[in-house]
C-alpha cells in the first residue's frame, strides 16, 4: 500500500532535442515522468545563435522544441553542463528567456555567478525543497563571475600521497 504521504522527485539525464518527440514517445513512460517534481540535465542551449565558440563539437537546439519539456512532464532543467555555452552569452541568454516565458525552472546558469548559484524551490508536504547545479567539466571561460554570465563552477582537487 502506498503511502499517502510519498511524493516523488525524479531526475532525467542528458536533454538534446532533435525534432519533437512527445508524439512518438509511449504515454507509459510520458506518465511515469510525472511526480512533485521533475528536473532535466539540459544538455545544450535553446538557441539560434550561429556564431558558435571554438571546441570541436558545438551543440545547439532549435528555441521552438522547449515546449516539449512540458509535454514529456519535465518542469525544471540543470543548465550546468560544458555544452550550455558553446553559443556563447548570446545562446545562454536566449535558453533563459525561453526558460522563462515557458516556466521553466532553472539552476547551474544565469546573468552571474549569484544567480547562477541559485537554487530551483519548491514545496512538497509543507517542506522546502532546493535543487542546486554546479559542473566541474567546462572551460574556464564557461565559469560565471561576479559580473560575467555563465555555469555554476565547482572544482575538484585530488591528492594522492604514498602511504609507507
Amino acid at each position: 500500500m502506498e503511502n499517502k504521504f510519498s511524493q516523488s522527485i525524479k531526475f532525467v539525464g542528458d536533454i538534446v532535442f532533435k525534432d519533437q518527440i512527445s508524439h512518438k514517445l509511449d504515454d507509459v513512460i510520458i506518465e511515469k515522468l510525472k511526480s512533485v517534481f521533475t528536473l532535466g540535465n539540459l544538455e545544450v542551449p535553446f538557441t539560434t545563435s550561429k556564431i558558435n565558440v571554438d571546441k570541436w563539437a558545438a551543440l545547439k537546439q532549435s528555441p521552438s522544441l522547449v515546449s516539449e519539456l512540458l509535454k514529456i512532464n519535465i518542469n525544471g532543467v540543470s543548465l550546468a553542463t560544458n555544452h550550455m555555452l558553446d553559443f556563447g552569452f548570446e545562446g545562454l541568454d536566449e535558453t533563459l528567456k525561453n526558460l522563462k516565458k515557458n516556466g521553466i525552472k532553472y539552476t547551474g546558469a544565469g546573468n552571474n555567478l549569484e544567480e547562477a548559484l541559485s537554487p530551483i524551490e519548491f514545496n512538497v508536504n509543507n517542506a522546502k525543497i532546493r535543487i542546486y547545479s554546479l559542473a566541474t567539466t567546462l572551460p574556464p571561460s564557461y565559469a560565471a563571475n561576479r559580473i560575467r554570465p555563465g555555469i555554476a563552477p565547482i572544482r575538484v582537487r585530488c591528492s594522492y600521497y604514498f602511504d609507507g
